[in-house]
């Protein structure tokens, strides 16, 4: 279970996971409430987008595998989007290493999601917790080899994934200290 126990430092807003509604985990609710209520389950007709970010842009958010064919559907559907994916597990579990290399992480994922290869879209796999206080982890992949399990791309904390949705604060890249366990300098 995710729990959120800060503000956002631009608007004060609690950034805490609310009750789960029907069919909803704990985690899906948590993303949805990185942005404001009004932004939360917009209608895109027929479609309905989990949230809408401050300058437009769709965040769809899965825990689970999706196929490629509905992947390429919301790409064609919505105008701007990126994806958040649930890699909790696979990182915690030791299947999703990370190696770092000054701003840029390669990574090597063992059995990994690669229906997510097909995305046209920025996808951010969500990493969870890291031993490091307060820090809730994102990997941006932009280069992947699905097929080999292994790729590159950089780290975005979970703070400013929120900034950018709620407020359209630009992302920028985190720069781990290297003392971190599961991040190995190469």
């Amino acid at each position: 279970m995710i729990e959120a126990v800060a503000y956002c430092p631009h608007c004060g807003m609690p950034l805490d996971a609310g009750p789960a509604p029907g069919g909803e985990t704990e985690w899906h609710r948590w993303w949805k409430n990185r942005a404001p209520r009004d932004r939360q389950e917009v209608p895109f007709p027929p479609r309905r987008a989990d949230v809408l970010a401050h300058d437009g842009t769709v965040v769809e958010i899965h825990r689970k595998s999706i196929s490629p064919d509905e992947i390429a559907g919301r790409e064609r559907h919505y105008p701007q989007m990126v994806w958040i994916v649930d890699a909790r597990g696979p990182h915690q579990e030791g299947r999703l290493v990370l190696g770092l290399q000054s701003l840029i992480v390669g990574f090597r994922w063992r059995s990994p999601r690669t229906t997510f290869a097909t995305s046209r879209r920025a996808v951010y796999f969500d990493l969870g917790d890291s031993p490091q206080p307060n820090q809730h982890v994102l990997l941006a992949a932009t280069g992947a080899d699905a097929a080999r399990g292994r790729g590159t791309g950089t780290l975005v904390t979970a703070t400013a994934m929120h900034a950018w949705i709620a407020h359209g604060v630009p992302l920028t890249a985190w720069n781990p200290p290297t003392d971190i366990p599961h991040i190995r300098l190469v």
